[in-house]
């Protein structure tokens, strides 16, 4: 009801309807008892515009208190200059304007200081949150960059399980069927040993013979063609493939540790292998016995010179006289060829098939 009121007297003043803005505005008066400042400068501007001097002065007298409305003495003084004005006292017009000037320029410097300081304290909050936001873009980054690198991690660590998987069931499969083949043959020999027996009692079967002697010899090629993928397939065999692939520019000799590996393997495939270089017939120097291990790799002379580290001129004479202690004159027959084969258990099957 109040604001109703001053507004309603204000509008009727502004519209030169004096009556009903004095009634307005004295109602504002007596409805509001604790800040009639506003109300006291509209009540002078009324009496202004009436020519009432003195009452305009009472009014802007009445106004001087304090209010929540900074502008109101600037409005009194600009009351009291009009007044004075009115009744032609210019000097106190003019002192009582230079008055409301210097309030309103007071007003206006804190309003100005108030508003950079409100501006800066809005830029502040403007960098802190793009720096926040700059922090959490970071920090999503990081997380996934890390959260990618755990995704890649785990598919590497996987897809190596899954090869290495696939590596040791390729190599139970390899040993499961080299039983199996092994087992075929020690019944082809059994089977052979029958015959042999049987033949000492009656008239030789030649023909049974023979077939057994060539359905042993299969099985035994089996044999030796499945060693042979297992040395392959070993993990020795893919790092001499590593060095020789590193050749020139990186390390690609083998080392003691290689080389006891790669006896180990050779040793426990070929079990009659053993048996051939301790034979005393041959002695056979190092460099020879190297020679032989390495040819269950099927290497070209060129691959078997860089991991030995000499030229390939030397690996083919190496090969040349260790062909020739052997003596391999056939020359289709590859050292590989000649030292799978357990030549001790060809001459015994050889003599039982005279027999």
């Amino acid at each position: 009801m109040l604001s109703v009121a001053s507004c309603l007297g204000n509008t009727y003043c502004q519209a030169n309807e004096l009556d009903s803005a004095k009634y307005y505005l004295f109602l504002a008066m007596q409805l509001d008892t604790t800040d009639i400042a506003a109300n006291s400068i509209a009540v002078g501007q009324l009496y202004l515009k009436l020519g009432n001097l003195d009452s305009a002065r009472f009014y802007a007298a009445k106004a001087d208190r304090k209010s929540e409305n900074q502008y109101l003495p600037a409005s009194r003084f600009m009351l009291l200059s009009n007044i004075e004005k009115a009744d032609h006292n210019s000097e106190k017009a003019f002192e009582y304007l230079v008055q409301s000037d210097n309030l309103l320029d007071s007003l206006y410097d804190e309003e100005n200081e108030i508003n950079v300081a409100n501006a800066e304290r809005q830029y502040t909050h403007v960098l802190l949150v793009n720096d926040n936001e700059r922090l959490k873009v970071r920090n999503l980054f990081f997380i996934v960059c890390f959260s990618i690198s755990i995704i890649l991690a785990l598919a590497v660590w996987l897809y190596f399980q899954h090869k290495d998987k696939k590596r040791i069931q390729k190599i139970n499969e390899q040993q499961c069927l080299l039983e199996d083949k092994e087992k075929k043959l020690n019944q082809l020999l059994r089977k052979m040993k029958e015959n042999r027996l049987k033949e000492e009692e009656s008239s030789p079967d030649q023909a049974l013979a023979s077939f057994l002697l060539e359905e042993i010899e299969k099985a035994r090629q089996d044999v030796e063609d499945i060693k042979i993928e297992k040395i392959q397939d070993s993990t020795i065999s893919k790092k001499i493939k590593k060095l020789i692939s590193r050749f020139p520019n990186g390390e690609h000799a083998l080392s003691a540790k290689d080389w006891d590996e790669i006896q180990s393997l050779i040793d426990n495939t070929f079990h009659h292998f053993p048996l051939l270089l301790e034979d005393e017939s041959f002695k056979f120097t190092k460099t020879e016995i190297e020679t032989c291990y390495l040819a269950f790799f099927d290497l070209k002379s060129d691959e078997e010179a860089i991991l030995l580290e000499i030229n390939t001129d030397s690996a083919n004479k190496r090969r040349f006289r260790l062909r020739q202690k052997l003596g391999i004159d056939n020359s289709h027959t590859t050292l590989l060829e000649f030292l799978k084969k357990d030549h001790q258990a060809l001459n015994t099957d050889s003599k039982n098939s005279k027999i």
